[in-house]
């Protein structure tokens, strides 16, 4: 299990989104690990294991999930955010400080919120949410 958790935190380290949804993170961990059969809740059972590591937000939380899963599927699931301090990368493109103060106000914002609260994760997921449309402007600057 060790081996999922290093892959699942070298792939947010790795992205240039702040935070990835449950799905997409599968995904990735598949990928570095070569476990086809890892399924996203195995993979949430072993993030929430590790609280220190990991926080799994889930903005779909509150009265109006049921309204928001019919218009946007990306609320069906929940986000994960690395809480360890991502590498810093040598000084370059203005991008690269962008994204990495964007990185750290969004991770930042995760550790201090109540993620019972669906006003703050909901908020918090806009945040997420706008930091993860820059991600290709960011990749583009890096190649």
């Amino acid at each position: 299990m060790d081996a999922l958790l290093g892959a699942a935190e070298a792939a947010l380290r790795r992205s240039p989104a702040p935070a990835l949804p449950l799905s997409q993170l599968t995904g990735e961990v598949r990928a570095a690990t070569g476990v086809r059969s890892l399924e996203p809740l195995a993979l949430l059972d072993a993030l929430r294991c590790h609280p220190d590591h990991f926080k799994i937000l889930d903005p779909g939380r509150g009265p109006w999930r049921f309204v928001a899963r019919a218009e946007d599927a990306s609320t069906d699931e929940p986000w994960i955010v690395s809480l360890e301090d991502p590498e810093s990368p040598a000084e370059g493109y203005l991008a690269d400080r962008l994204q990495r103060r964007l990185r750290a106000s969004v991770r930042g914002v995760a550790l201090a919120l109540d993620a019972d609260s669906p006003r703050e994760v909901l908020r918090w997921h806009a945040m997420a949410l706008a930091g993860a449309s820059l991600a290709p402007v960011f990749r583009k600057k890096a190649a």
